[in-house]
């Protein structure tokens, strides 16, 4: 086994609910802008990462850059959350998608179920002013997202993980 690389740890789930979308339509990079509103969700920490986050997503959205070919969506996510001890953080991540069949109907609202999770995948990092969650700034969170439609509403999922340094010594 190699030596000197990093470990992920399981970190958080990050549910974003999505309420719209408002296309720009094709910018300077020929590539096509879209951005979905995500007003509401939640961040739940994964079992025994810690500090422990439950906070829910007070705003949000996503800048979505569809390559010209269509066969990815380039990634651009900002979300604002409130903890259950009232911090409010700042997650911003970035991400590239495969745009698939199923992804294209889940945009357009006809889709049902789950998408598989490994279709887009991206990381995020964290800022908070103060208080327990602060050393979160000092990391880099990595994951796989997913689609989930439920109640007639879409989901947007992600599984962070945070990224663990090596200590190895070569």
């Amino acid at each position: 086994m190699a030596s000197g690389f990093p470990t992920l740890q399981p970190a958080f789930v990050v549910k974003v609910n999505i309420a719209g979308s408002s296309p720009v339509g094709v910018v300077a990079s020929g590539s096509n802008l879209t951005h979905h509103e995500a007003p509401t969700g939640t961040i739940k920490s994964a079992p025994g990462f810690t500090p422990e986050i439950n906070a829910q997503i007070v705003f949000g959205g996503d800048f979505i850059y569809t390559d010209p070919d269509g066969l990815r969506a380039r990634l651009n996510i900002q979300l604002v959350a409130k903890t259950d001890d009232n911090v409010v953080m700042y997650l911003k991540g970035k991400g590239i998608a495969n745009v698939t069949e199923a992804i294209k109907g889940f945009l357009a609202g006809t889709e049902p179920g789950k998408t598989a999770f490994g279709r887009s995948s991206a990381q995020f990092g964290i800022e908070v002013a103060a208080g327990k969650y602060k050393d979160l700034e000092n990391h880099i969170f990595v994951g796989n997202g997913r689609f989930v439609r439920e109640q007639g509403g879409t989901t947007v999922e992600f599984r962070l993980s945070v990224v663990v340094p090596s200590t190895a010594m070569e």
